[in-house]
């Protein structure tokens, strides 16, 4: 079900495509303990978060913090996020790429 959540919100952003690309992770123990997490980083072209991002309707669902490029500690988390098998004593079940 968190991955038919997860799909859906990236069908539902299909218009923010031309500015935008991201990864949304299924973060949890294993895949029969709940709950689950939802994590991921987007990458917007240009200063903020897109009007079509906005308008899309499960956005208001998430937080959405900018990251400072400056900082290597949130550097590193963007780089984990699109490609870390593990999130502490979590793993990551499963991951879609929005491009």
């Amino acid at each position: 079900m968190t991955g038919n959540l997860i799909g859906g919100f990236l069908q539902r952003a299909e218009d923010c495509r031309k500015y935008a690309m991201g990864v949304l992770n299924i973060i949890g123990k294993d895949e029969d303990t709940a709950p689950f997490k939802i994590t991921g980083a987007w990458l917007f072209r240009g200063v903020g978060i897109p009007k079509e991002m906005k308008e899309c309707p499960d956005s208001e669902s998430y937080v959405w913090t900018i990251v400072n490029p400056s900082d290597a500690a949130q550097r590193k988390l963007v780089e984990d996020l699109f490609t870390a098998e593990a999130f502490g004593s979590d793993q990551c079940l499963d991951r879609r790429y929005f491009k």
